[in-house]
């Protein structure tokens, strides 16, 4: 069996997967999952990749298994739940939690 042989399944069994992973989704509509069959077919690799990731994410965030922003680098040992450091800069207080400035 030739290497591009073994290749060329590997992508098709990439794309299959990333495809019935956005047919299982129930987080997009309709057009968006036109969209998304078409950046997993017409650029395989890549598109098949992002689209599994994006479904990841978006089916995580719709279950609340997320929070909103993801944790800083460093990382956080929960010892101070007022106050977890993210990526954006925020506080991740969401409404009302007076920004980022002290008072």
């Amino acid at each position: 069996m030739e290497w591009q042989t073994v290749v060329l399944g590997i992508l098709a069994m990439l794309n299959v997967t990333a495809t019935v992973a956005v047919v299982r989704s129930d987080v997009f509509s309709p057009a968006q999952k036109g969209w998304q069959f078409g950046l997993i077919w017409l650029v395989p690799l890549i598109g098949a990749i992002a689209c599994f990731l994006l479904v990841r994410n978006e089916t995580s965030q719709a279950d609340g298994s997320l929070p909103p922003h993801d944790l800083a680098p460093g990382g956080f040992d929960g010892a101070s739940p007022d106050f977890v450091p993210t990526l954006c800069g925020c506080n991740g207080g969401g409404a009302g939690s007076g920004g980022e400035g002290g008072d």
